[in-house]
């Protein structure tokens, strides 16, 4: 299976009911790459965030995506489409200097990996969709460097997939741009 990094910034909208201010999240997921095998491409997300939800990036990993394709509006996050789910470890929070899941310099992140279904795809494919899903997590919390140096994951489901729980240090992730919405332009008569 080959592993290829691709940059799609698709914006899609969800409202959540604690929302606070309209913000752009930048999330690294593993999509289909028809035929080129599994891509680390970059989507965006347009949504409603608060101080109390401060890792977007992370949260949104294994969440659904709306890309437009050649066959229209398509999820193709290949993570969501097999059930992982990746969600912030600890208790909610109701204090932003101590957010949900951080302790310290460390993120504590749990991957639900259910089971290999049967036949399709491969448990070599599955275990390699498994491995972007982790990779993009490092890379999504290596979006709040300097404040996320770590982040421990706890890999559930899947026995065998155990292994992969870890701390990983994210000094060695490559940082990628953030998004952002526009400045209003200045509008000058001619």
């Amino acid at each position: 299976m080959k592993l290829l990094l691709a940059c799609m910034c698709v914006a899609t909208t969800t409202v959540t009911a604690s929302a606070s201010e309209r913000g752009l999240a930048q999330v690294t997921q593993p999509v289909e790459g028809s035929g080129a095998g599994i891509l680390l491409a970059d989507v965006c997300y347009l949504d409603w965030f608060n101080e109390l939800d401060p890792w977007p990036s992370v949260r949104l990993t294994t969440a659904a995506n709306s890309i437009l394709t050649d066959r229209g509006q398509q999820n193709l996050n290949v993570a969501n489409a097999l059930g992982f789910k990746v969600s912030v470890g600890g208790l909610a929070s109701v204090d932003p200097s101590k957010p949900q899941g951080m302790r310290g310099d460390t993120l504590d992140v749990n991957l639900l990996i259910p089971d290999h279904p049967q036949g399709e795809p491969t448990r070599s494919d599955f275990d390699g969709i498994a491995a972007a899903t982790l990779e993009c997590v490092q890379v999504n919390a290596r979006r709040y460097w300097p404040r996320l140096r770590f982040v421990q994951v706890l890999v559930t489901g899947d026995a065998k997939l155990a292994y992969l729980s870890a701390t990983y240090s994210l000094e060695s992730i490559q940082p990628r741009s953030a998004p952002r919405l526009p400045v209003d332009p200045e509008v000058r008569p001619r």
